[in-house]
């Protein structure tokens, strides 16, 4: 959570440093902090249950689920969204 809220603080001159043209820099801030404010809210604490399964002895199962659920959840429905809905960034 800390790297991310200094990646945020910082984006402008990381993205100065890729001498993207403004409107790209620009849509590359934007879509970083959205993704780093669900990153910090959302990802870190996702990964407590598969961690406390894993030290319990429980691979497979976490294996098998964060598999399916990667699959599941970005593979197809960003297709899904892309494909129906003619959704871009």
């Amino acid at each position: 959570m800390i790297f991310c809220a200094i990646i945020m603080l910082f984006i402008q001159q990381i993205t100065s440093l890729a001498k993207m043209e403004s409107e790209s820099a620009k849509l590359a801030i934007w879509l970083t902090r959205i993704v780093f404010a669900y990153k910090m809210i959302f990802w870190t604490p996702s990964f407590l249950p598969g961690y406390g399964l894993r030290a319990a002895g429980d691979v497979k199962f976490s294996m098998i689920t964060s598999t399916l659920s990667m699959w599941i959840c970005r593979v197809v429905v960003t297709i899904f969204l892309v494909h129906t809905f003619n959704m871009g960034l």
